[in-house]
């Protein structure tokens, strides 16, 4: 490969400004490149120069001329040694190991934790370089529901493969998770729905058959209030309310047989000797069938029981 090759790329410079993780992080795409490029260790001392600038190339153009009268030209050995030295000292490196021994996954997912760990190894050598320490590393700092899962002892032979373990059992703790939350929400409260319509300032429950229940109680027209007024109200039987039996004429008529008394209670059968119908007796509830019709048709079976 010639210089005009290498300049082709376009590979990042560096300036020697920013953190000790940038000028590692550029370090390694160029080991990447010249590993691609099949380059030999002068070439890369030669040609790394071009993507120098600024700091950074005042810094390099320097040591390079210290070193050419004693020493010929410099290996890229020899340079990766000094770019350490001066850009990520030894102080540095070990502030990176100790937080790689207490590196933790936390919250992060696998791959934003890889990116992280990735960074750190970079500046600790005994770990960088050893694939199974590497891989012991990368599983001390990951949650306990995925060590748990892959056993006290993995296989940790190699760390890419540590990794894609990682990343296959997080997708199927997500894909449980996404079931179960499916699952819990799937069910219904077992209650009925109310069914509302807009009526005045409000809404009021409209209820889904003619045969109520509970307390609901159609609303009912002043005329027919005034008309049942005369004969009085008729309760409904409650298991809480004493029992006992009205005296005729004093607030309670049965509607069926016009005696005073519930008509849940009347033991009379026949039909009415005014219509001739069957289930009722008397003037009065004839009366009120011809006076309301389909109303009262409606109403009826509530004052029968």
């Amino acid at each position: 490969m010639i210089l005009k090759d290498w300049i082709c790329l376009k590979a990042d410079c560096f300036d020697g400004t920013g953190t000790p993780m940038d000028a590692a992080s550029w370090l390694n795409t160029m080991e990447k490149y010249m590993d691609a490029m099949e380059l030999t260790s002068q070439k890369r001392a030669q040609f790394v120069r071009f993507n120098l600038k600024n700091l950074a190339d005042d810094w390099w153009t320097g040591v390079r001329a210290a070193h050419i009268p004693i020493y010929g030209q410099p290996t890229w050995e020899f340079f990766v040694q000094q770019f350490t030295a001066k850009y990520y000292p030894d102080s540095f490196k070990e502030e990176m190991s100790v937080k790689l021994n207490y590196i933790k996954q936390g919250k992060l997912t696998v791959d934003e934790y890889e990116a992280e760990f990735s960074k750190m190894v970079l500046f600790v050598d005994r770990v960088k370089c050893n694939e199974a320490e590497k891989a012991k590393a990368f599983f001390r700092g990951l949650n306990s529901k995925y060590r748990e899962v892959m056993g006290a002892n993995p296989p940790t032979d190699y760390y890419l493969t540590m990794v894609r373990q990682a990343r296959g059992m997080e997708l199927e703790v997500r894909l449980t998770e996404a079931q179960e939350n499916r699952a819990g929400g799937s069910g219904g409260t077992g209650g009925d729905s109310k069914v509302s319509y807009r009526g005045g300032s409000g809404s009021t429950p409209r209820p889904p058959s003619t045969k109520f229940k509970g307390n609901y109680r159609p609303q009912q027209t002043t005329k027919f209030k005034q008309s049942r007024s005369q004969y009085s109200s008729v309760p409904r039987p409650s298991s809480s309310a004493p029992s006992f039996r009205p005296v005729p004429g004093q607030g309670m008529i049965c509607f069926k047989c016009g005696e005073g008394h519930r008509a849940f209670e009347c033991s009379w059968t026949g039909k009415c000797h005014h219509c001739n119908r069957e289930g009722h007796k008397g003037l009065l509830v004839c009366h009120l069938l011809a006076t309301f019709g389909r109303l009262f048709r409606w109403l009826h079976p509530i004052f029968l029981h």
